[in-house]
Parts: C-alpha cells; sequence; structure tokens
C-alpha cells in the first residue's frame, strides 16, 4: 500500500530515512564537496538491487532538480520498503538526490546556478542557440521580483515555450543550461559507467513534479532507439525525441536533459529514456519558479526571509501536503516503474 509518510521534510531525513532502508544492500556513496544549510553533509547515494551481471537495469533518478526532490525520494524509498522481487537477470539501481545541495538548500538549480536538466550537452561543440529567449529576455527574466509579468506570460504561448528551451546565453537567468558540465552531470555519467556493467538492455527513469493534472502521473519516453518495444511496453505514453538543439515552437526541442546521457554513454545497447511528472496544481509552476530562483540569484538575496517565505511556497507548489494527492501521486510513478520491471523481465 502506498503511504503518504513515504515523503520527507527535508534532504537530511529524506538521505537518512533512504539510507537505513537500502541497509544490507549494495550501496555506494557520491560525496559533493558542499554542505547543506545546517552543514550537514551532502551525497548523491546509490543503491543496488540485483547482481551487476545482469543482462537488464532498470536506473530510477530522483531530484534532477532539487525542489522536486522529495517526491523521487519518496518514491525510492517507497520501493525499498515494500520490497521488489526481481528475476536473477535483472536489476534495479537506485540513484537518490542526484542533484543534492539542491534538494538540501530547496532550490530547483544545482550549487552553481545551473539547470541540470539543461545541462547534459556536449560542451565540446557549439553550445544550443535560443534567439527566442533573448528576445523575451525582460519578460522572462525582469530586473523586478517576477509577479505580475506572469500574465504576459500567460497571454503570449511564445515566451514560456522560448524559456521552457534553455539557453546558454545568460548566466543568472531562467532554465541557463551551463557553460560546462556540473558536479550533478559528471557525477550522474560516473554513476551510469560504474554500475551499467554487462546490461544488453538500460531503462532511466527521471522522476520529477509540477507540472500536469492534479495527481496525475505522466510519463514520457524518448526516441529514437526505444521506438521499436517502447510502444508495446508504455502503450499511451507521450513519446518525444532527444533534442540536440532548441528548437523554438517544438515542445520537445528541449536539449540538456538528463536522460539523454543514457543512448550517449551506451551507444551499442538497447535505451530507453524516460520521464514522469506528478501533476500539481495549476499554471505553469516550474517556470514560475525558475524566474523568482534565478531573481534571488542574480540580486544576492538567497538568504533574504522574502526568499525563505516564498520557498516554504513552493515546498507545497511541487509536493502537496494533502495526504490524498500523496498516495495517488507515489501510487501513480510506483505503478511505471512496476509496468517497466515487468517489461524487463
Amino acid at each position: 500500500m502506498t503511504d503518504a509518510r513515504w515523503v520527507s521534510h527535508s534532504y537530511a531525513e529524506a538521505r537518512d530515512r533512504f539510507l537505513a532502508a537500502a541497509s544490507g544492500w549494495t550501496h555506494r556513496v557520491w560525496p559533493h564537496p558542499l554542505t547543506g544549510p545546517s552543514g550537514e553533509v551532502l551525497a548523491t547515494d546509490t543503491l543496488r538491487l540485483g547482481p551487476m551481471t545482469a543482462r537488464r537495469l532498470l536506473v530510477l533518478v530522483s531530484g534532477t532538480h532539487g525542489l522536486e526532490g522529495p517526491v523521487g525520494s519518496a518514491v525510492q524509498l517507497g520501493l525499498v520498503t515494500r520490497g521488489v522481487t526481481l528475476p536473477p537477470d535483472l536489476a534495479v539501481l537506485i540513484v537518490h538526490a542526484i542533484n543534492p545541495h539542491g534538494f538540501a538548500w530547496r532550490r530547483r538549480m544545482t550549487e552553481d546556478g545551473v539547470d541540470a536538466n539543461r545541462n547534459f550537452v556536449d560542451f565540446s561543440a557549439p553550445l544550443p542557440d535560443n534567439p527566442h529567449y533573448r528576445q523575451h529576455q525582460t519578460a522572462i527574466d525582469p530586473d523586478h521580483w517576477p509577479d505580475v509579468p506572469m500574465t504576459a506570460l500567460r497571454i503570449d504561448p511564445a515566451i514560456p515555450t522560448a524559456a521552457h528551451a534553455g539557453q546558454y546565453s545568460h548566466p543568472g537567468g531562467s532554465y541557463f543550461g551551463g557553460h560546462g558540465p556540473t558536479w550533478t552531470n559528471r557525477t550522474m555519467r560516473a554513476i551510469l559507467a560504474a554500475e551499467g556493467g554487462v546490461a544488453e538492455t538500460i531503462a532511466l527513469l527521471d522522476m520529477h513534479s509540477g507540472a500536469g493534472p492534479w495527481a496525475a502521473t505522466e510519463l514520457f519516453v524518448a526516441e529514437p532507439g526505444a521506438s521499436t518495444f517502447a510502444a508495446e511496453w508504455f502503450p499511451g505514453a507521450e513519446r518525444f525525441t532527444i533534442a540536440r538543439s532548441a528548437r523554438f515552437g517544438d515542445p520537445t526541442g528541449v536539449p540538456g536533459l538528463l536522460l539523454s546521457c543514457l543512448p550517449e554513454i551506451f551507444p551499442d545497447r538497447r535505451t530507453l529514456p524516460m520521464l514522469t511528472e506528478c501533476g500539481t496544481y495549476p499554471g505553469d509552476i516550474p517556470l514560475s519558479l525558475a524566474r523568482r530562483e534565478a531573481y534571488c540569484g542574480r540580486k544576492g538575496l538567497a538568504g533574504h526571509p522574502r526568499m525563505a517565505r516564498w520557498l516554504l511556497e513552493a515546498q507545497e507548489l511541487f509536493c502537496p501536503a494533502d495526504p490524498s494527492w500523496r498516495r495517488y501521486a507515489l501510487a501513480g510513478v510506483l505503478g511505471r516503474i512496476d509496468q517497466a520491471l515487468a517489461a524487463l523481465a
């Protein structure tokens, strides 16, 4: 049974509960160089269920956007708590809090002000260009507290489309993808390289919240490569192409997604990159958060009382306290995981 109490109140609590549930399993710590708001240790923790010799592997990632970490962490805790029976040739790799700094400090971004889910691009090549962000920059990232301009964003759908596509030209702006790999990027790649083993089929599920209908779990499956079997495994799932550049007006034109590194690291294996979104409240909640967080970063307001009050509100927007929401949302993601396990078995 899904338990709303799997959701933790802080990164420190989430990590302690996850490690307690993981005792007895193969566990590895990937330490972060910085500390949390109370001086606590930050790390990404990985837990492997199943042998390194498994030919099929399911990777479950939480906390790519730090403020969304509580939902993904709760799903991972629930999976370990309830237990899972795996055939000998199937393994599960749980990656807890891949952006631990953002999780601990209740930020969407990483410690260096980068959106980790726009950071997985080829930095040896020209960075993706988004001229439409530059065109609408003053509306997306105004020089004052970004509340009123949200009305304009709702009126002109081109503006949020330009923002969500990511940008690499304006450090300190919303959805900034960075000018180099973040700690989160480097660590995710190192984890996959270390844990991929001999698996011939590798599926990765990156868990998010804050977009979509209330308590609904939407699944997005990347193509190509997965196109021959994704439709059989997940009928009805939204399918998209991993973007190499920002394509204005195309909702799939988002470069730098974390899941895009899976086929890059394992080009000769069958890979299935996936993403789940747990819906919460109406409106473009991720964009609202990104704009406010970017503003506070530009103005040096990270410790300002206004920022603290707003972050408490933001927690509710990404992980509602309503027990029924938590039960339905967590059950929805666990159901997708069960579906993936059944397909891989």
